[in-house]
Parts: C-alpha cells; sequence; structure tokens
C-alpha cells in the first residue's frame, strides 16, 4: 500500500510539471502575440522535451533513482518493432488520406503538384521519413516521459485497460494549450471540442507506441515512430486533399484522422489486454 501511494505521489508530480513546463510557454508566448507564422513560434517545439525533462525532475524530487528508463536499444531480437516504428506512421497517414478522399475527394489535387510530378513527391516522402526517424531526439523528449514514465507507473496502480485509457486522455489534455490558444490539429472553431476528439487521438496513437514499447522493452521504437509520423503527416496529406478542402475542413478532417487513430488503436488495445492477462508483462521491466 505505501509503494502504491508514493506511485501516486509522483504520477502527480510529473503530470503537474509536465503541464506546467509545456503550457506555460505556450500561455506565455500566446499573451505576446506569436502567431503560428511568427519565427519565434519555433522556440514552442521545445516544450516537447517538457515531459521528459519532468519524468527526471520527478525522479529527483521523489528520489527514486533512474532505473527502468527504457535506454537499452534491445536491437537484438526487436528489429521487428523498429520496423514497424517507421512502417505503422506512414500506414496510419495513408488510411488517414483514403478516409479523408472518399469523404472529400481530391487526389493529388494540392496546388504543389503542379510544379512536381507524382513520382518526384513519393520520394519526398521518403526524404520526409528518413527525417522523421534521424530526428527522433526530438520526439523522444515526449516519449521518455509518457511511455518511459507515466504508463509504466499507472500500470502499478491499475490494470492494463485503464492505464491505457487514462494515459491517453492525459498525453491528449496535454496538448490542450496548443489546442485552444492555437488550433492544433482541430482549428479555432471548436476548442474544446478540440481538446475532447484529441483525447481520443492520444488514446488511440498512445496504444500503438505502447504496445511497440511493451514488446521491444525500449523506448526508441516509439520514439522513432512518434518523430515519423509528426513528419510525414503533413506530407502525406497533402496527397490526398487540397489546400483549400483542409482549410475549410480543418476541423472535420480532424475528426476524421481521429477516428482512424481510434480504430486502429483497439487493435494494440486488444493484443495488450489479452498478453497482460495471459502472463505478468509489464511495463518498467527494464533495468539499465
Amino acid at each position: 500500500m505505501k509503494n502504491k501511494k508514493m506511485t501516486i505521489k509522483r504520477i502527480i508530480i510529473y503530470v503537474v510539471l509536465a503541464f506546467l513546463l509545456t503550457g506555460i510557454p505556450i500561455v506565455v508566448a500566446y499573451a505576446c502575440g506569436v502567431t503560428m507564422e511568427h519565427p519565434a513560434f519555433e522556440l514552442i517545439s521545445y516544450g516537447m522535451f517538457g515531459p521528459a525533462l519532468s519524468s527526471i525532475l520527478t525522479r529527483l524530487i521523489t528520489r527514486e533513482g533512474f532505473q527502468h528508463m527504457y535506454l537499452r536499444v534491445n536491437w537484438k531480437g526487436h528489429g521487428m518493432y523498429y520496423l514497424l516504428a517507421i512502417l505503422l506512421p506512414v500506414i496510419i497517414c495513408i488510411v488517414d488520406g483514403i478516409v479523408e478522399t472518399m469523404v472529400y475527394g481530391g487526389f493529388y489535387s494540392h496546388e504543389i503538384f503542379s510544379e512536381l510530378s507524382l513520382t518526384a513527391y513519393i520520394a519526398y516522402i521518403f526524404y520526409g521519413i528518413a527525417i522523421g526517424v534521424t530526428s527522433f531526439i526530438i520526439a523522444l523528449g515526449e516519449e521518455l516521459g509518457w511511455r518511459g514514465y507515466l504508463m509504466p507507473k499507472l500500470q502499478e496502480v491499475m490494470g492494463m485497460p485503464g492505464t491505457l485509457v487514462l494515459g491517453g486522455i492525459i498525453w491528449g489534455l496535454w496538448h490542450a494549450p496548443m489546442i485552444l490558444l492555437y488550433g492544433l490539429n482541430y482549428g479555432t472553431e471548436h476548442p474544446v471540442l478540440g481538446v475532447l476528439a484529441m483525447c481520443v487521438m492520444c488514446f488511440g496513437m498512445g496504444n500503438i507506441l505502447t504496445f511497440i514499447t511493451m514488446k521491444s522493452d525500449s523506448i526508441y521504437p516509439a520514439a522513432i515512430a512518434h518523430g515519423v509520423l509528426d513528419m510525414v503527416a503533413s506530407l502525406i496529406s497533402v496527397l490526398f486533399i487540397s489546400a483549400q478542402t483542409a482549410t475549410e475542413h480543418v476541423f472535420e478532417i480532424g475528426l476524421l484522422d481521429t477516428l482512424v487513430a481510434f480504430v486502429l488503436g483497439m487493435i494494440p488495445f486488444i493484443l495488450l489486454i489479452r498478453s497482460t492477462g495471459k502472463k505478468d508483462h509489464s511495463l518498467g521491466g527494464t533495468v539499465e
């Protein structure tokens, strides 16, 4: 019981720090009139390191130490999950695009294609994938916190279903300042609904990232997948819908993307519940 109370304390400290370290700079930037087009807006991206820093600070504050951080590469015997880390984000984005095209049409209709062939653009996407893989260090700023710290801690105090649901909600709410103030992913017309949709989105994506983290026993596949997704999502989306459609239907398209993430995320959700039901396969089993 004492260990459980300490784990809950660590979860609370971590979540508060993660929200503050990322949210405060966003609020300050918005109050200072920094728009998404302003060069200074790029500095907000450093907020992605907030979760990682929060996990380190929580470990120091609670004298937990630095074990179980998933910092081993674990390539041997787990190479498939590194491959999945590259392929899954691309598959998700393509499914997103297909769904968007079914609703709005417009495949290969983006303005960029007036000067670029389809073959050249596909090559450009592969370049984006490569950049996403090599820039995984940025995504590591989030994954060291969410998959490397919060999810294992949640699993210490609740079952796998609750861990995945609550973890997804917390991760989604963490994006609230960007959604409420800058319309991240869902535009500015329905900010509250955008936050709720992001919680659903993060539940689905969180299941996928948690799955490859558990199976590889390493944080790096999740960081690679996160980095590739962030890099190729916009590149692939313009292959399927026009800029005008993306602008006029930003909220609806965001909901379609959320639906795809939720449906695809249910697959690892079921697999994780089944695997933890058959054996004591839990997060936090690696000692560095």
